[in-house]
């Protein structure tokens, strides 16, 4: 009980006060606009989320999407050189960067409230009116290929990739964020315009302007910008084809230089809020209280000296939700915590494996995460970013998510269990320091 009470003490004295001020408005274009006044500092963050990702990659398009945002921040037609481009970010102070993950690509910049305006020609120049310059599109795949290089020079990739590999088997290129190295190399600026044209119009995007800002007027400034951005193809995300389920049961051993700590993961396909968002909120709060100090899989696992680290995940995702394990470990005791890991899953239906007490404290926990995520305006700009996405072009899953996760009960945790993890096909793997022999089956979950 010790261990429990200062993350007790803190659950029940933080006050729980929704602060963020948040206004929606779609432009005539399809253009989904989302403001939120924060006037804490005098900042702005004006991000814009498209709807594309590996999500939509087919292999011969596999990582454009990724190549696409390194050339997000080139030359356009009205500043057509890099030069250009880079002297106007200082001259308007710009903070920027962009990201790509499965199901979208989201860039922001950051400035001060007073330039707001010229932020968003900024952003409205850069999305609609890219030039792809080949000699900028040749420096950029070769940033992103020296990436790769890195990324491959980290244990952790390969251990990650060897088992996307299996879970994502049909469709791995619409998992490979970063992409395919002979698609990054062969890239052309006509391709980077099919890509364009397919999925950066208006409706498939979103705009999000986030700070210190007086929201009639930021709405104003966006249809001034981003009212005459035409109108393109539907979003073809409905006729994506599902990722199939796991086809068996493996276990994938990687070997790599891991200064003699072993790492442990198991990994299954999760529920998908385009299919069961009601499991979502199971998954995410029966996780959160598995995390908890001094729960039972936690004094089982990590208190009992077998693992350093231990978590259970879920990453909601639209399309591709994910139920994940991972801890470390060292290997002479792989074979030990395998089954002390095993033997906890298998009692996850138990009445009293997670207390009621405990469930609400992980209902505390999650509405603090949540809270903590509005104190920054870039950082929840992003978020929101995030959310949209995985809400289909809409913020109703974001916010009804707390209301939601407070109405999931025993039984409904109990559906989730059954239908997405026990009894369920997994990739268990296993990422070891080289020349460790590891030999077992494969348990039952």
């Amino acid at each position: 009980m010790k261990k429990w009470l200062p993350l007790i003490v803190f659950l029940l004295l933080v006050p729980l006060a929704r602060g963020a001020d948040i206004a929606q408005r779609m432009l005539d274009n399809g253009l989904q606009v989302i403001l939120v006044r924060n006037p804490t500092v005098p900042l702005v963050t004006v991000e814009i989320v498209v709807k594309t990702g590996a999500t939509c990659e087919s292999p011969e398009y596999d990582g454009l999407a990724h190549l696409y945002e390194h050339m997000f921040f080139k030359g356009n037609k009205i500043l057509p050189t890099q030069e250009a481009y880079k002297k106007r970010v200082r001259e308007l102070g710009i903070i920027y960067n962009g990201m790509t993950s499965t199901e979208s690509v989201r860039y922001f910049i950051s400035l001060q409230k007073d330039k707001l305006e010229q932020g968003l020609k900024f952003m409205n120049d850069a999305i609609r009116f890219p030039l792809f310059n080949r000699e900028e599109l040749e420096k950029e795949r070769n940033v992103i290929l020296n990436e790769y290089a890195r990324d491959e020079a980290q244990p952790d990739f390969h251990f990650r990739r060897n088992m996307d590999k299996l879970i994502y088997w049909e469709y791995f290129s619409r998992y490979n964020t970063i992409g395919f190295r002979d698609v990054i190399k062969s890239a052309t600026p006509e391709k980077m315009r099919y890509f364009k044209n397919r999925y950066y119009n208006p409706n498939n995007s979103a705009l999000i302007i986030c700070g210190d800002i007086d929201p009639s007027n930021a709405f104003r400034l966006a249809t001034k910008y981003f009212s005459t951005w035409e109108r393109g193809p539907e979003s073809d995300y409905t006729k994506l084809p599902q990722h199939p389920a796991i086809e068996d049961k493996a276990i994938v051993i990687t070997e790599k230089p891991t200064k003699g700590i072993a790492t442990m993961a198991l990994r299954l396909k999760g529920p998908q809020v385009g299919l069961d968002p009601q499991a979502t909120y199971a998954a995410d709060l029966f996780n959160t209280a598995l995390n908890l100090p001094g729960s039972k899989f936690q004094k089982a696992l990590v208190d009992s000296g077998l693992f350093f680290s231990a978590r259970m995940g879920y990453y909601t995702q639209r399309y591709g939700g994910e139920i994940s394990f991972q801890g470390t470990l060292l290997p002479e005791k792989i074979a030990e915590a395998r089954d002390a890991l095993f033997s906890q899953l298998a009692r996850f239906k138990d009445p009293d494996y997670v207390t009621d007490e405990e469930l609400e404290l992980a209902k505390r926990r999650l509405e603090i995460d949540m809270l903590f995520q509005e104190e920054r305006s870039q950082e929840f700009a992003l978020t929101l970013g995030f959310w949209w996405d995985v809400g289909g072009g809409s913020l109703d899953y974001y916010l009804g998510y707390l209301d939601n996760v407070k109405k999931v009960t025993r039984e409904e945790i109990d559906r989730y269990l059954t239908e997405y993890l026990l009894g369920k096909n997994y990739i268990l793997g296993l990422m070891v320091p080289e020349g460790t022999k590891v030999s077992f089956h494969r348990p039952e979950l």
